[in-house]
């Protein structure tokens, strides 16, 4: 740790105080952000309201149907077909591999 300040620290200090904000500078800022958003604000604020409920129904639905189960079974399924066509493509290719020695 520094005891005292060096070039940087006078070159960081210095660096502030030329720094003015203008009085217009946050109500530039709101038209700007205003110009993005769509021309219906509503709408704006309706489509994340309806994602949070899809989902929340999602969740409901898939925690009282078993069908999270039947979707953990098939990825199971699947991620050991993935692991056995692996090790069975690493055996080939160490086989080869061994033929060319």
């Amino acid at each position: 740790m520094q005891n005292k300040r060096d070039d940087f620290d006078t070159i960081i200090i210095n660096s502030f105080k030329n720094i003015t904000v203008s009085d217009e500078y946050n109500k530039k800022l709101m038209q700007k952000l205003h110009k993005k958003q769509l021309p219906d604000s509503k709408r704006n604020n309706l489509i994340p309201s309806y994602a949070l409920i899809a989902a929340g129904l999602l969740s409901i639905f898939l925690s009282i149907t078993s069908l999270q189960v039947h979707i953990t079974n098939f990825e199971s399924r699947f991620f050991d077909k993935a692991v056995i066509t692996e090790i069975n493509q690493h055996s080939i290719i160490n086989f080869i591999k061994q033929l060319g020695e």
